[in-house]
């Protein structure tokens, strides 16, 4: 028997966008073009002046769609409605300047299947200047390559002690009982809400 998508658990990408039209399409592509077969995409632009949400509404894919918020509501706002519409059981935050490469939906979902008391899995990102040259990558401290389950109190030490540089929120791909349980970002953090996340 073949498998089709719907034999895989869904993946929904929040997508928040703002002012982002010089980037947006690569990246929209990048999400569309994965190997994973089952995920819906939700673009959150977030009232952008530019031509954010027109090169988002050009792509032709039943996969995507397109939530245009009528005032600026801010990052991480948006973001949390975006996770409020997502349906799938496991939520990826892509934001859209970023770029995926091809696999990882199916390496992170492949992952998650096999650690089910994993609640998210991250990726080391790549620094790509702007004409698509690697200039340098995210490297986990030491105590942290061997592949192992981290628990709490692990993460927060290695967060107050690294800070942004152990879990990279643009990575991750987080279960949804996972803000079922803890809440959604808290916005009165501002950017430094992944952090507090």
């Amino acid at each position: 028997m073949v498998a089709t998508p719907t034999d895989f658990p869904l993946v929904s990408i929040v997508v928040p966008v703002f002012e982002a039209e010089r980037h947006v399409r690569e990246s929209l592509d990048s999400i569309l073009g994965q190997t994973y077969p089952n995920l819906e995409v939700l673009v959150m632009d977030d009232a952008s002046t530019d031509g954010s949400a027109a090169v988002a509404a050009g792509f032709d894919d039943p996969r995507l769609q397109l939530h245009r918020n009528e005032r600026n509501l801010g990052q991480f706002a948006n973001v949390n409605t975006g996770i409020r519409l997502a349906r799938g059981e496991l939520i990826a935050i892509h934001h859209a300047d970023d770029v995926y490469e091809r696999d990882l939906l199916a390496e992170q979902v492949r992952y998650l299947e096999a650690v089910p008391e994993a609640g998210a899995v991250f990726a080391l990102d790549s620094f790509i200047g702007p004409v698509g040259a690697v200039f340098g990558r995210v490297e986990l401290p030491a105590e942290f390559r061997d592949g192992r389950l981290l628990r709490y109190p692990e993460i927060l030490n290695g967060v107050l002690r690294y800070g942004n540089t152990l879990l990279r929120a643009n990575s991750s791909l987080v279960r949804r009982d996972v803000y079922r349980a803890v809440g959604l970002f808290d916005d009165a953090y501002d950017l430094r809400a992944d952090l507090e996340m």
